[in-house]
């Protein structure tokens, strides 16, 4: 009876992993979990920006499967979850042409013209 139990635990876990909501949510964490709740919605904003730009990836699903893109291990909270369900819904707070961020600890050094500074990060868009 416990391993029966065992068995659906960890299968419900691998499939609850597997969601492209969690895998969302493991990304934000990794890149923003000490963010503002606006610099951690912006930072989902240009990753979906990055992803609806990327057709040759097969879309966002695909996108947001190709887990080699960030070492964004298996760590996530109810904040970045919910950032990430609402990206998932279509929630933007930065235009589609914003597909690119960098840290940068508060200044600016890579000489570019950021469309955006928010917390710990400028915002480019495509081509910048």
């Amino acid at each position: 009876m416990l391993l029966l139990l065992a068995i659906l635990i960890f299968s419900r876990m691998d499939a609850a992993g597997g969601s492209r909501e969690i895998q969302l949510a493991r990304m934000l964490y990794a890149l923003g979990r000490t963010e503002s709740d606006e610099t951690l919605m912006m930072l989902g904003s240009a990753l979906m920006n990055q992803a609806d730009e990327s057709g040759n990836l097969g879309g966002v699903d695909e996108w947001i499967s190709w887990t080699d893109r960030f070492a964004f291990g298996m760590l996530y909270d109810g904040r970045c979850t919910s950032a990430a369900h609402a990206l998932l819904m279509g929630a933007r707070t930065l235009p589609p042409s914003v597909t690119r961020f960098e840290r940068t600890e508060g200044e600016n050094t890579s000489g570019k013209t950021a469309y955006a500074v928010s917390g710990s990060y400028a915002f480019y868009e495509t081509g910048q």
